[in-house]
């Protein structure tokens, strides 16, 4: 999560929103988010809803962002931290930057 933390300002350029997702509860994410200085949220999904809903599985991590108009612009079933994963989702934001 540091890597997404520090590249925050990559991400507002492509005018789109952090959203992460994970089963975890509330309190292990406002810890988690207060100890890493997190600038986006970190969503609880204790009771498996969203995870049901785009198919996540057993999956614990997700990744979505979403654009300024809300729409949903790309989903990371299992974020996992990888460097490869790491530079796809890059990649994919670098896709969505406003074209000048």
């Amino acid at each position: 999560m540091r890597e997404l933390r520090d590249a925050v300002k990559t991400f507002d350029e492509a005018e789109t929103t952090i959203l992460a997702i994970s089963k975890d509860g509330i309190d292990s994410h406002k810890k988690f988010c207060d100890d890493e200085k997190l600038p986006f949220d970190l969503i609880a999904d204790t009771e498996s809803k969203v995870h049901e809903a785009y198919g996540f599985k057993e999956m614990v991590r997700a990744l979505i962002l979403v654009g300024k108009d809300g729409k949903i612009l790309y989903v990371n079933k299992k974020y996992d931290l990888k460097e490869e994963s790491w530079k796809a989702l890059l990649k994919e934001v670098g896709s969505l930057k406003p074209k000048k």
